[in-house]
């Protein structure tokens, strides 16, 4: 069915199987007598049941589009941040070695003589 392969619920595709299920006990019903009502009845509720499914499947379709194009952005807001983490880790990291380069004292080697 269309609704399934654009990531229809459960719960959606329950309430189009149950529908397809009451068309089943109106086939039944038709074979044992003969009934223009129960043929016309027949073909309303698989008119419905065609226009919920192509309802079902857009929104279902719409839905995924959504989450796909928020998982993507999320995924390049992540990369952008982790970047940022390691740029401001790396200066961090430069700057105290600057400090313990600077902080360290010159002493001047002494002479031993030799006697």
């Amino acid at each position: 069915m269309r609704a399934e392969r654009a990531g229809a619920l459960p719960g959606e595709m329950q309430k189009l199987a149950d529908q397809l299920n009451s068309v089943l006990v109106l086939e039944n019903q038709l074979q044992s007598g003969n009934s223009s009502q129960l043929l016309s009845e027949i073909n309303s509720k698989l008119a419905s049941v065609d226009s919920q499914s192509k309802e079902i499947g857009t929104a279902a379709s719409h839905r995924t589009m959504t989450e796909h194009f928020v998982m993507y952005s999320l995924g390049g807001i992540a990369a952008v941040l982790a970047t940022l983490f390691c740029h401001y880790a790396f200066l961090l990291f430069r700057k105290s070695r600057a400090k313990r380069a600077l902080g360290l004292e010159i002493v001047p080697k002494s002479v031993h003589k030799v006697e």
